[in-house]
């Protein structure tokens, strides 16, 4: 339970109408004793000396200081007995402890303190800040493992902790971009939804958060550089196997089996994070994208209003203008209280329903008519096949690579991939789908592809380097036992 790391107070002084006071306390504190290595030994003094400088600064917030006063005490009239008040509150509801150290009175958070003072500082520094950097320093950490797994496999850890920080990011700005569509479409008024779309979505969210998604963690950037790193350490065992030797001696798991499978788990998790992340992020997009044209639509058409209302407007003005005129001539007073002018007063229709025209002919009753079927125009067909045609050509399906790989290995034997000749983007496609079935199936001395019965992978020396593709050499083995299945028509 979290409440048994954390202080039974801790969130008093957050009940309070001081609460903005002592929220702005303690992360002042936190920011001038805990993000410097030389902060070790900090004293009671020192610990005044910034809530007096906070108050200082910001008068507003210390004003009517009432909150848990003991009864009789009077409130604090100066800056000096605020700052003692405030002191005195955080250290009963447990964000600070004291320690005396010789003849001085050392002052320190407890651990769960700080680190719910980090999360505070993250949320107050907003979401640019906090995942400033995150694709690139991944990206770092994955070549580097690539270059010397034995000495930087502790970093795939945080690498995955900070890929799940940015995952749960951009789930966040989902989020807030729904509220913000509910926030903007449920305004009373349009200066509201123009006021709410300026204020939270352009100020709060596009301009901090996007910019810092859009820039240097756009997933697109460093996307396929990130699996490449990952696909060539899994395909490499004795890099698995030194990074997962290094696990063990660091003593993080019980055998050198557990570290590889740890190791394995954490480079699988990865990849697939940043094979999907488009989807999420695409939908982040679109979301952004509606909520722009639907202020591009609000102010196309803020000046298109009725002209027949606007008439009525004019002439109702000109009306209530011209009998003021003729009251103050009259010598009556046009402010006086209950006075509504009559020519202004709603008019409502008094007329009967016998005096109301009648249609020239009855309305006739509904019959049934067959309904019409709608065809597709020829051109719309054909686009749409195309489409399909397209998209199966990046991916291909079982049938259709072992037909290939049946026209360039015969029965019973084997080929290198470097071997392979490429002659068109077909081919590539084709190689490259070979290539991810196989690190997906992590072979080792002789392992399956995955969902290719007969055919099988090996890990060979060497690389393939050429103008279509650069990737760590494989061996592809067909059996002579299995056919091709039958394609259906």
């Amino acid at each position: 339970m979290i409440f048994g790391h954390l202080p039974d107070g801790l969130f008093m002084v957050f009940s309070g109408t001081n609460r903005a006071l002592y929220a702005e306390s303690i992360l002042a504190l936190y920011r001038a004793f805990y993000k410097a290595p030389d902060a070790v030994d900090v004293f009671k003094p020192e610990w005044f000396a910034v809530i007096r400088g906070l108050i200082e600064a910001n008068p507003a917030l210390a004003a009517g200081l009432n909150d848990n006063l003991e009864p009789g005490e009077e409130a604090p009239k100066d800056n000096e007995g605020r700052a003692g008040e405030v002191y005195r509150q955080l250290k009963k509801a447990g964000w600070l402890r004291e320690k005396q150290k010789h003849l001085r009175t050392a002052v320190d958070m407890p651990t769960a303190a700080v680190f719910l003072c980090e999360a505070l500082d993250r949320i107050d520094r907003n979401v640019s800040e906090s995942i400033a950097g995150v694709i690139g320093g991944i990206a770092a950490i994955m070549a580097q493992i690539k270059k010397d797994p034995a000495r930087n496999a502790h970093a795939l850890g945080e690498a995955r902790r900070s890929a799940e920080s940015f995952i749960r990011r951009l789930r966040a700005i989902r989020s807030s971009l729904d509220e913000i569509d509910e926030m903007i479409m449920g305004a009373k008024d349009l200066n509201e939804r123009l006021t709410n779309f300026i204020d939270i979505f352009v100020g709060k969210l596009v301009i901090q958060d996007f910019k810092a998604v859009m820039t240097s963690n756009h997933p697109y950037r460093r996307r396929f550089e990130i699996m490449s790193a990952i696909a060539d350490i899994r395909a490499n065992t004795e890099a698995v196997q030194a990074a997962a030797k290094a696990i063990f001696d660091a003593g993080m798991a019980a055998n050198v089996a557990e570290a590889e499978n740890k190791f394995r788990t954490d480079l699988n998790w990865l990849h697939g994070c940043f094979d999907k992340i488009d989807a999420l992020f695409e939908r982040i997009t679109d979301h952004r994208t509606t909520l722009e044209g639907r202020l591009r639509n609000t102010i196309r058409y803020i000046d298109r209003s009725s002209p027949e209302r606007a008439a009525k407007m004019l002439n109702a003005t000109k009306t209530a203008l011209a009998l003021r005129e003729e009251m103050i001539e009259a010598g009556e007073d046009p402010e006086e209280p209950g006075f509504a002018p009559i020519p202004l007063l709603e008019r409502h229709g008094v007329w009967s329903e016998k005096t109301l025209a009648t249609p020239a002919e009855q309305r006739r009753e509904p019959e049934a008519r067959p309904v019409k079927k709608i065809t597709e125009p020829p051109e719309v067909a054909l686009l749409r096949r195309l489409k399909r045609a397209y998209e199966r050509r990046f991916e291909p399906s079982s049938a259709a690579i072992i037909g290939w790989l049946e026209q360039r290995i015969e029965a019973g034997t084997s080929c290198y991939a470097s071997a392979i000749q490429i002659e068109t983007l077909d081919d590539f496609l084709m190689l490259d789908a070979v290539r991810l079935l196989a690190i997906g199936a992590r072979f080792g001395s002789n392992a399956s592809l995955p969902g290719i019965p007969g055919w099988s992978v090996k890990v060979v020396p060497g690389q393939r380097e050429d103008d279509w593709a650069a990737f760590a050499n494989f061996e592809i083995s067909r059996d002579a036992s299995k056919r091709r299945p039958a394609q259906k028509e």
